[in-house]
């Protein structure tokens, strides 16, 4: 028999972040709700379900929030498609808009490795043009996992899942304990902020390449239609959007042709496109 406070909390986790618990990771659940309880030093989880009852606000809510979300993520994950970025998306948009700033937003980026992997590929254009300026927004629901990207420091383990040795050493400075930070050039380039996709995120602004990689396939039908939705409003013209390896506009959105760089797997806005809401 399900227990009804799992069911409950399921139900609290999708209705404010869209995110699916089913019944067979239920086990996962009650392992981070243990952790809160912890936390909190609550008397169990009778005492949790009672507090979430009155309302969730404040480091509660926020601890729910950050338990729910997967954080786990590494850097230049998915190897296709940052050679993409670097050797095809990057140099395009540059024709595109010569002497122009990009913006690009890692979406859901967790501990910033995205971000980070994104910048230190801009940094390698940015010694050898001139004119070449960027901006990278990073941004997660979790403010935990916003405090990773913002301390930009990251362990031996962390650091060795998707960095060579030159990569390592030449962007990132040891800081003792085994652990390693991003170097200030870099971190001056990543800009933070809380958004939760399921909410309007209008003041981000615009961006020409978005990365919103595994989210949606936690998300139901109807939560995918709407995101998707408002991320293309906050594409430039042409702009491109790339979604996780299992994830497709199949029955989402028609707003975008589907690109081929490189192995990966890239949606661009159709030029035709006019954006209303």
């Amino acid at each position: 028999m399900t227990d009804p406070r799992l069911s409950y909390f399921a139900q609290w986790i999708e209705k404010e972040l869209g995110i699916i618990y089913s019944q067979e990771n239920y086990f996962q659940l009650q392992n981070r709700l243990e952790e809160i309880v912890r936390t909190m030093k609550f008397n169990g989880i009778d005492e949790l379900y009672s507090k979430v009852q009155e309302g969730a606000v404040g480091q509660l809510k926020q601890l729910l929030i950050d338990s729910a979300t997967n954080n786990e993520t590494s850097f230049f994950r998915d190897a296709r498609l940052f050679t993409a970025i670097e050797q095809e998306i990057i140099p395009n948009l540059i024709k595109q808009k010569p002497g122009q700033k990009l913006r690009f937003w890692s979406a859901a980026s967790s501990m910033g490795q995205e971000a980070y992997s994104l910048a230190m590929i801009c940094d390698q254009f940015a010694k050898t043009n001139s004119t070449f300026d960027y901006e990278i927004f990073a941004s997660d629901i979790s403010a935990k996992a916003l405090r990773r990207v913002e301390e930009a420091t990251y362990s031996t383990l962390e650091v060795g899942r998707g960095l060579t040795p030159t990569q390592l050493q030449k962007h990132f400075t040891p800081v003792g304990d085994g652990n390693y930070r991003v170097n200030t050039n870099l971190r001056s380039r990543v800009k933070t902020g809380r958004v939760n996709l399921r909410e309007s995120f209008r003041q981000v602004g615009t961006f020409d390449l978005i990365l919103c990689r595994n989210v949606l396939i936690y998300q139901r039908v109807e939560a995918k239609k709407e995101i998707i939705s408002r991320l293309t409003n906050q594409l430039e013209s042409n702009g491109l959007l790339v979604m996780g390896a299992g994830e497709s506009m199949i029955g989402i959105s028609q707003d975008f042709e589907q690109k081929d760089a490189m192995g990966a797997i890239f949606y661009q806005l159709k030029s035709v496109f006019n954006k209303t809401a």
